[in-house]
């Protein structure tokens, strides 16, 4: 009797441990999280530069963007509907769209992080807007960025700023 007990508590054990595990796994994972440097956009990509409107609400420092994984574990979907950082005197969720030829950047309300599945931020896509910079970011440096998700609530996260 002792003898079937045995692999029956081992069994138990490691159905609890991976319950476990699983529960503390974060619902949201950011990784791959970074920014370019300002002024180093590729041939091909909107220059990250001020704008018109930018200008206009007094915003003539430089802009950055943003860029990083988001992947959801859970079975249910998750949207990105902000991020905030101190780096900037704003922040906006964009993304690349070409009309008539022409590749322009335009705010979105929100980006869906589909049930156990993932959205990449990259260069000529979804980005973070880093509006009205307001210190310089130079290749090395590291800053903080604090996304809001509406399910999962806050995610702050450590962006490196790279010389793509």
């Amino acid at each position: 009797m002792r003898r079937h007990l045995a692999p029956l508590i081992l069994l138990a054990s490691i159905v609890v441990l991976s319950a476990c595990s699983n529960a503390n796994a974060p619902a949201i994972q950011v990784t791959e999280a970074w920014a370019r440097a300002p002024g180093s956009a590729q041939a091909g990509e909107p220059a990250a530069t001020p704008t018109a409107e930018s200008m206009a609400h007094g915003m003539a420092r430089p802009t950055g963007a943003a860029y990083m994984r988001i992947r959801n574990t859970t079975s249910a979907p998750d949207q990105l509907l902000l991020a905030q950082s101190d780096v900037a005197q704003s922040t906006e969720i964009h993304t690349v769209e070409v009309k008539n030829g022409v590749m322009a950047m335009r705010p979105v309300d929100r980006i869906e992080i589909p049930a156990k599945g993932e959205v990449v931020l990259k260069p000529g896509g979804f980005h973070v807007m880093l509006i009205g910079l307001t210190k310089d970011l130079k290749p090395g440096d590291r800053f903080s960025l604090t996304l809001h998700f509406e399910k999962t609530g806050n995610i702050e996260i450590q962006v490196e700023v790279r010389q793509p």
